[in-house]
């Protein structure tokens, strides 16, 4: 039976496309039933001609058609041209090698007619365009539970291997989509991929900025020798500033709102990532310039922790740990180079770490300076303390913002003298830190 089915379906069904699961509804297919011989053609809603209703249904599983053949369909990619930005609805159109839903204002440009490019939906744009793509997002098909390897794949935006019980489902033959490696994938691809973490390639020692890109989880600027490495072109998965990068590379809804300005409101808005770190943050609304940004706040910070796993995690950071100055470089999990084990964990929250400078990405970031002053209050004598030992121009300030005394440090503490000072408030200033001392 299976063979005769076999058969049936390769004379009377005129073409094969790419259909959706709106349009496909695998339960309706029985290949038990044998559908007649006779040719009273139908449309299926995904834009492919059966030769009737029964072949359509039970062989194709098309959960609706219209009588009459398709009707013949042009496919040309529309990337780069400009509909204007209306809202209204054009149609599914092939850009940049993928089905697309367009709006704009109208589908003639520079008196060009488009319309015959646009299509009434998905399905019928990919069986129309489906010789022209080089790359499919295979996001929603279920291959089966076997364990049988089918190949590297696009799913949700980024090349991965997949395995299934085979290429097939539905009678449609997704085996084109599939590659032998992940370089292939994402050469074909890459229009497809919205982003890469590009931590495991190398770039060259070269200084040329490259731009921001994902490297191990975070959004973070990249030097080197140029974009390709062994033939393989990485550009696409560059950005010009770290809010593309963010919004292209952010699977959990997270973003560093840092560079948005909420406003001098004094409203509770939530948790966000600030500068790579879990923040609570007021406003005055999560609206600004139009973009809403509400879906990257949280009630909690532990929501916020969750919600945006990261490499930073704030948590670590104690301000009171005796940070050690020796020079024992580490390579923290968002490539960047730290001073010691230390520096990176306690002063800036990296959660994980391998010894040795980064082979690529940020220079060695060294220990903050610190400052505390004892005792404070004080009736005349204060000692200053300092975790580096290299000197120091220090200044001391009224609370006026008047400069009474300047001087430097000598080795990791100094001693200074106040008793002739009025009492009130003053404020000591070094290596661009300040701290308060009340006399």
């Amino acid at each position: 039976m299976k063979t005769l089915y076999a058969l049936i379906l390769s004379i009377f069904i005129s073409q094969i496309g790419i259909s959706q699961v709106d349009c496909v509804d695998e339960s309706l297919i029985n290949p038990d039933i044998l559908c007649t011989a006779d040719w009273t053609p139908v449309c299926g809603c995904n834009g492919v001609t059966y030769s009737n209703g029964c072949v359509a249904v039970n062989y194709g599983g098309v959960t609706s058609y219209t009588d009459g053949e398709c009707g013949t369909m042009v496919c040309q990619d529309l990337g780069g041209i400009d509909f204007g930005l209306c809202d209204m609805v054009l149609g599914y159109a092939f850009v940049d090698g993928g089905c697309s839903l367009l709006s704009g204002c109208g589908w003639t440009v520079n008196n060009v007619d488009y319309s015959p490019y646009f299509f009434d939906n998905e399905d019928a744009c990919f069986t129309a365009c489906s010789n022209e793509m080089s790359c499919f997002d295979l996001t929603g098909l279920d291959f089966g539970e076997c364990a049988m390897p089918l190949g590297i794949a696009l799913v949700d935006g980024q090349c991965v291997s997949l395995s299934g019980c085979g290429w097939t489902i539905g009678f449609i033959d997704y085996s084109p989509f599939f590659f032998e490696s992940i370089d292939d994938c994402q050469n074909s691809c890459a229009n497809n991929i919205d982003c890469m973490d590009v931590g495991s390639v190398d770039f060259g020692f070269c200084d040329m900025p490259l731009g921001i890109a994902l490297v191990n989880g975070e959004c973070i600027g990249l030097s080197g020798c140029g974009w390709e490495v062994n033939g393989i072109d990485y550009s696409p998965f560059f950005y010009n500033d770290f809010e593309s990068c963010q919004f292209n590379c952010d699977e959990n809804a997270c973003m560093d709102v840092a560079t948005v300005d909420f406003g001098d409101c004094e409203m509770f808005l939530g948790y966000a990532i600030l500068n790579g770190s879990c923040e609570a943050m007021g406003g005055c609304g999560w609206i600004v310039d139009n973009v809403d940004y509400s879906p990257y706040f949280y009630v909690t910070y532990e929501e916020c922790i969750s919600g945006c796993p990261s490499c930073i995690n704030t948590l670590l950071i104690d301000p009171s740990y005796p940070v050690s100055p020796v020079d024992s470089p580490v390579c923290g999990c968002n490539n960047v180079t730290y001073l010691n084990a230390d520096v990176a964990q306690y002063e800036h929250g990296v959660s994980s770490y391998t010894p040795g400078e980064c082979t690529s990405g940020v220079d060695m970031v060294k220990a903050t300076t610190k400052i505390s002053v004892s005792p404070n209050p004080t009736d005349g004598m204060v000692v200053i303390a300092f975790n580096s030992s290299e000197p120091t121009v220090y200044r001391l300030y009224s609370i006026d913002g008047t400069i009474v005394r300047t001087g430097n440090t000598t080795g990791l503490k100094t001693s200074l003298d106040l008793t002739s000072f009025a009492s009130g408030i003053y404020f000591l200033e070094a290596a661009g830190k300040r701290t308060k001392i009340v006399r």
